[in-house]
């Protein structure tokens, strides 16, 4: 983790100025909080990294030695209705153990993927799914293998915590600044009976020891009037979900991606200009 942070400096501007700018300019947290965060972010990374090597290798660790799992009643209260679960995740933690723990517990856990930009990219994407047992449906044209699944009773991880363009998500606040979301998670569940459960997995103090918690089903507001309003209000319910997740251990999300890259056409200051990051 210190290599990738403070010699290769991955993506390390980016971090900073999604850390400052949450943080920092909105006086939740000192320079010297927010820098420890960035630190202890690189950290989480490189320990991540070693930990999926061994969780993709032939030879499979225990999982029931790394990982408690608080909350699986709700798991399987939700699967005994046999409509399937949507669960409601972020990229927090080492989310790829997360869906491998599942699936050895006995669900049948599928995720949606983007193809990757590269032959190699795109191989070792579908390799290591293979190795986790992971069912994985393509994003594009997803919505027919959600269904397809949800029917068949699977547990879909949907990551609401991913930058979308304009065509694809809605506005709604993230951390305290407009953030495109996607709103369809509701849709889906409205329409296929599935139960919404967040769920999230975080590392704990000692090495290759984590925590899943899974929460019980949420409570939305019916689409089925004024849709267009009810959609943007449960995509807010849903991101703030999200939010207070995320603040339980804010150093363990994926602070590299861009998540505030889509702006709102309408807003007169970017906050997050990527091109020209402020630092630290």
């Amino acid at each position: 983790g210190w290599f990738l942070g403070s010699v290769v400096r991955f993506r390390r501007k980016i971090v900073e100025l999604q850390i400052r700018r949450v943080f920092l300019d909105r006086g939740l947290k000192t320079r010297q909080e927010c820098l420890a965060m960035v630190h202890g972010f690189y950290r989480h990374f490189g320990i991540m990294i070693l930990e999926n090597l061994k969780l993709y290798s032939s030879r499979k660790p225990d999982f029931d030695t790394w990982v408690a799992v608080e909350g699986e009643e709700h798991l399987k209260d939700a699967i005994d209705r046999g409509k399937g679960v949507l669960i409601l995740g972020a990229h927090i933690g080492n989310w790829e153990l997360a869906g491998a723990v599942m699936v050895r517990r006995g669900f049948t856990v599928a995720t949606i993927t983007k193809t990757a930009k590269s032959q190699l990219g795109q191989w070792l994407q579908e390799h290591l799914r293979q190795q986790t047992g992971i069912l994985s449906y393509p994003k594009k044209n997803s919505i027919r293998g959600i269904f397809s699944g949800l029917k068949n009773n699977q547990v879909i991880v949907l990551m609401i915590d991913q930058n979308m363009t304009r065509n694809e998500g809605v506005f709604v606040d993230f951390l305290g600044y407009p953030a495109c979301t996607l709103p369809s998670m509701i849709t889906l569940a409205e329409r296929s009976g599935a139960a919404v459960i967040p769920a999230a997995i975080y590392r704990e103090d000692a090495p290759y020891r984590h925590r899943i918690v899974i929460h019980p089903p949420v409570q939305w507001q019916s689409q089925r009037e004024n849709r267009e309003q009810a959609i943007l209000e449960n995509t807010r319910l849903l991101t703030a979900i999200v939010e207070k997740m995320i603040l339980e251990k804010p150093e363990q999300w994926l602070w590299l991606h861009k998540r505030w890259r889509t702006r709102p056409e309408d807003e007169e200051t970017n906050p997050f200009d990527y091109h020209h990051p402020t630092p630290l």
